[in-house]
């Protein structure tokens, strides 16, 4: 509405802002964040209003429920003798939870012509638009639904920008200090930041020693060899050493890697100029979920951090390539023996589980000595439910590798499986293609239900229906829904690594060629790796080894 927004802006305004937080935590993080929201959308949208024109009411430890609220009450008491010209939220639910309750302070704000303005939901009551919008989402509102995690969210977005450390599990080689800082409102606030510590080397022998050997097996046998610990005290696994190598926090703060975490999707909320790589990345929101997986980065919250980085920006962004790679074709695996080349991935084609190296008690002449594979089921059960034949370790090793050297060989079983392979690349990038584009249909379609569904709401004032019909039908479109983006994510995914086929395909090729032509000069440890880029699965059944490749099928 054109003329009444000019009429605001030349007009001496009165606004209240209103915020409220359910649990008190003694931080006020939560309130302090709502009102720096609607200060800035004030500033934004009605740069004429002065701060002094401003009041504020915060109400912390109360909930929503119903409006027995002081602060609320103040507030309210203020609107009958000052009449403001806006009360402004950053959330609905934060003035009320319920329509009734709602309805009448509607009713109120009308008496004394009072707008009220949500930040988030963007609903502004000088509309008739913006006013039946908001009618609507106050009866979403109501619904006991959990609203915790956008809370969270939008916390996090406002907290992102101070680069504070917000708890957890502090990363090696830091600590979590408390210091106090000056708002800028000008308030002290107690917030944590963090400092390095005596752990720091070991994060940078970690990067080292990753981008020397390019392996996250061997860059965790090399920790355990020489008795370099965890911070609890522990021996490090491969899923200790990645989590070290993909956390943004150790990365300096540049163009290069701003730019790397940017293009994957992350949130940045840091401003570039003068930045000159003296502090770090603070990344929020990379918790895993209730599904127990990671959240992907574009759910990440990037901002600049308070702390000394301990990595530059070109290892950590060459680290995460590695990663990427070795993501895509690597089997990771705990390796104990030192001899052994088929350690993890070597099978009982009788019970299906693995086989374990075993080292001879004698000793043969050389003064070495020679070692075997036994079924550990086998081996658990004394052989009551499994009978499966040991087998040389060094002979099963070796016949493995001579057939990996044939994979240029027509007609040999390596040279077939990597044909084979070719084909299931081409089939699966056809297959996710289609499968992405059904699943895109179907959440159109139950976007459409709900936008009629909306539609339908703003043609009744019936709040008992409403809330009856939103209960069964909005709560299984939003399930529906949920569990179809998932779907599409994980489609995605597949499709991402299907489309790359020739690529794919000449890594395979040029892995078994690397093999062949570098076997006599690599060591026990290289050629165990490379053995995982290249083979998935080999199953023993007494008398022959049956081999599969990476990405082949196998029916165990």
């Amino acid at each position: 509405m054109p003329d009444m927004l000019y009429f605001y802006q030349v007009m001496n305004m009165k606004v209240a802002i209103y915020s409220r937080k359910s649990k008190f935590t003694g931080k006020g993080e939560s309130i302090e964040n709502q009102v720096e929201m609607c200060r800035e959308y004030i500033h934004t949208n009605f740069p004429k209003v002065r701060d002094e024109d401003i009041s504020v009411f915060e109400d912390e430890g109360y909930s929503g429920k119903n409006t027995k609220r002081p602060q609320f009450q103040m507030m309210m008491e203020a609107e009958i003798k000052e009449h403001f010209n806006i009360i402004i939220v950053y959330r609905l639910d934060r003035i009320s939870r319920s329509v009734r309750d709602f309805a009448n302070l509607k009713n109120q704000f009308d008496k004394y012509g009072t707008n009220f303005i949500s930040v988030q939901e963007k609903f502004d009551t000088t509309t008739s638009l913006g006013e039946a919008m908001m009618n609507i989402s106050m009866v979403f509102a109501q619904l006991e639904r959990d609203t915790i995690g956008e809370r969270v969210r939008d916390n996090m977005n406002m907290l992102a920008r101070t680069g504070r450390w917000l708890g957890g599990t502090t990363p090696l080689g830091y600590d979590s200090v408390n210091v106090t800082m000056i708002d800028n409102g000008g308030q002290a606030r107690s917030l944590n930041k963090l400092v390095a510590n005596d752990q720091q080397d070991k994060v940078k022998l970690i990067f080292d020693k990753f981008l020397e050997t390019q392996s996250m097996t061997a860059t965790t046998a090399y920790l355990i060899e020489n008795d370099i610990k965890t911070a609890k005290n522990n021996d490090f696994t491969n899923i200790a050493v990645r989590e070290i190598l993909v956390n943004p926090v150790y990365c300096e703060v540049t163009q290069e890697s701003y730019d790397y975490l940017k293009n994957l999707g992350c949130q940045m909320y840091i401003e570039m100029k003068g930045v000159d790589g003296s502090y770090g990345f603070a990344p929020y929101n990379r918790k895993k979920t209730e599904n127990k997986r990671k959240q992907p980065p574009t759910e990440w919250i990037i901002a600049m951090g308070m702390h000394r980085p301990l990595i530059s920006a070109k290892d950590w962004i060459h680290a995460q390539e590695i990663c990427e790679i070795n993501k895509k074709y690597t089997f990771h695996r705990k390796v104990h023996n030192k001899d052994s080349l088929l350690s993890g991935i070597l099978y009982c084609a009788e019970c299906g589980h693995k086989m374990r190296p075993k080292i001879n008690s004698r000793t043969k002449a050389d003064g070495t000595r020679s070692f075997f594979y036994m079924c550990e089921y086998k081996e658990f059960s004394r052989r009551s439910k499994c009978q499966m034949k040991n087998v040389s370790g060094e002979i099963i090793d070796q016949i493995v590798c001579e057939s990996l050297f044939e994979y240029d060989v027509i007609g040999s079983v390596i040279n077939n499986q990597v044909k084979e392979l070719h084909n299931q690349m081409k089939k699966t990038a056809s297959t996710a293609e289609e499968e992405l584009k059904n699943v895109n249909n179907k959440i159109g379609e139950v976007n459409l239900q709900i936008k009629n569904l909306m539609g339908n709401l703003m043609k009744t004032s019936d709040d008992d229906v409403l809330y009856e019909y939103i209960k069964t039908e909005i709560t299984e479109l939003d399930k529906r829904l949920k569990e179809l983006k998932a779907l599409k994510e994980e489609i995605e995914e597949k499709n991402n690594a299907a489309n790359d086929i020739d690529g794919q395909y000449e890594f395979i090729c040029n892995t078994l060629r690397n093999f062949k032509e570098s076997f006599d000069q690599m060591t026990v440890v290289q050629k165990r790796e490379l053995l995982r880029n290249i083979i998935s699965r080999v199953e023993w059944d007494g008398e022959n080894a049956k081999i599969f490749l990476c990405g082949a099928d196998c029916d165990k």
